[in-house]
């Protein structure tokens, strides 16, 4: 999967619910020029989406307006959870519609139902034989409410994007386990060859995760995720070295050199490819700059 980078002089806007917190990032080209992490009520929530459209709404319009942020270009991340990814191969001919060809594979591969599933992919690869596809799907009703909040905070997005593929161009590895860990979940992401491999998203519970409690938990995760992607991929096993990148409001204290070890990992360092102040938290809004980059 190929990104760019912001062109010179546009400003967008970025904004993500992470837990319960509101986080937003202002870009203008290359440069990051404001950012905010407001924490908000967690009755606006249920299951990790929005429950309350209107007073999530009135979050979002007074935060900005406070903040003084505004831009044409808006751009916003869905959480992951109950969303589902896969990566379907197809023969490249010419007679083939991928359009009329991947929902019937995806019902059957990912076994969703098109009633209550909205369905997005991309073609990634392509050779003289073959193309492959990332197939998203997320859950409709989730989707819709969270595209309506934004229209009542006056706010029409150019782009909606799921969270761990922000995090996928964020951290812009060719190889990477990421793994984002926030009060009510954890997402991770198995990059390989630049392409989500295995995404997973797993929703706790609003504050069922704390500082203290969410190391036990991250690593019974990541080793769930790593055994399930190894078993389903015996020919492209997860390559050893891959490093691990930590992120997300509790992230802070979290020691992913220690976390790695327990799994023959190194801890990555993240390097924003946007140019960000020395006192930008970067673990914490890294979802934000991987939306800003195109």
């Amino acid at each position: 999967m190929k990104f760019s980078l912001p062109q010179s002089g546009r400003e967008i806007l970025t904004l993500s619910l992470e837990g319960s917190t509101l986080r937003v990032l202002q870009a203008r080209g290359r440069r990051i020029t404001a950012w905010l992490s407001l924490p908000f009520n967690p009755a606006f929530l249920s299951g990790g989406f929005i429950a309350d459209p209107t007073g999530m709404a009135e979050v979002i319009r007074n935060a900005l307006i406070r903040k003084g942020l505004h831009a044409r270009r808006v751009r916003a991340a869905f959480p992951g959870f109950q969303s589902l990814s896969r990566l379907i191969t197809l023969p490249r001919a010419k007679e083939l519609h991928p359009e009329e060809i991947l929902p019937g594979e995806a019902r059957r591969l990912m076994r969703i139902s098109l009633e209550d599933t909205y369905l997005f992919w991309q073609r990634v690869a392509i050779t003289s034989r073959q193309q492959r596809f990332l197939v998203l799907a997320i859950p409709k009703a989730p989707l819709q409410t969270f595209v309506e909040t934004l229209r009542l905070a006056g706010l029409r997005p150019s782009r909606l994007e799921l969270k761990p593929l922000s995090l996928v161009k964020a951290v812009g590895q060719p190889q990477a386990i990421i793994a984002s860990v926030e009060t009510n979940g954890i997402d991770i992401v198995i990059v390989i060859d630049h392409l989500p491999m295995l995404m997973r998203s797993l929703y706790l519970g609003e504050g069922a995760l704390t500082l203290e409690t969410v190391p036990s938990p991250l690593v019974d995760e990541l080793s769930h995720t790593i055994s399930f992607y190894n078993n389903s991929n015996p020919d492209k096993q997860l390559p050893s070295g891959t490093p691990l990148y930590l992120c997300g409001a509790l992230a802070s204290g979290l020691d992913a050199s220690a976390i790695g070890q327990e799994f023959g990992m190194p801890a990555g360092e993240l390097h924003p490819v946007l140019n960000v102040p020395p006192e930008f938290p970067l673990a914490q809004m890294l979802v934000n700059l991987g939306l800003a980059i195109g």
